[in-house]
């Protein structure tokens, strides 16, 4: 799957769940801290050739669950479950991280507060299974920076993990 077909599919997956949850979101005032909760579409790029095989462009989504950060300071912490995965050529790739991060918010209150950078690091437990290689069950890492954008959000994060290094590029929803 190309680059393009990868973002477009994000941006619709996003847009629908915008569409969902519109109603929901309005009815409610925001806190000052931001609501914990997102789910996240886009495109992984692997930098392992291993994770290569299936293809240079592969899908991601996550489901997020925000923790309250340290008091006082402008962190939240995030737990979260995801999928990358892609085929190319008969060969498949998928990785299932489970990670906890800690994110700062660069703005005032909150990493999710409305119209705020924020960056972040986590680590986590990697599922992963390839054509050929059988399971396998890593720990990993990653950092990241992202942009919230009222409700919506954009994230790029680089995760360290063998076998399944790379970008990940998101569009969001928080709710």
């Amino acid at each position: 799957m190309n680059i393009y077909k990868s973002l477009i599919i994000a941006g619709a997956f996003v847009a629908a769940l915008g569409t969902l949850t519109a109603g929901a979101a309005s009815a409610q005032s925001l806190p000052v801290v931001g609501p914990p909760n997102g789910i996240a579409a886009g495109v992984f790029i692997p930098s392992s050739a291993a994770a290569k095989d299936a293809g240079t462009n592969q899908f991601t989504a996550e489901l997020r669950y925000g923790l309250p950060g340290v008091p006082l300071t402008p962190t939240r912490t995030v737990v979260a479950v995801g999928y990358e995965g892609g085929s190319k050529n008969g060969n498949s790739s998928t990785i299932i991280p489970l990670t906890i991060a800690e994110y700062y918010g660069t703005g005032q209150f909150s990493p999710l507060s409305p119209s705020k950078p924020y960056v972040g690091a986590g680590s986590g437990i990697y599922f992963g299974k390839r054509t050929g290689k059988g399971t396998t069950t890593n720990l990993g890492g990653f950092i990241a920076a992202g942009y919230n954008f009222t409700v919506l959000f954009a994230e790029a994060k680089y995760q360290f993990v063998k076998d399944g290094n790379g970008f990940v590029f998101n569009l969001g929803l928080r709710f």
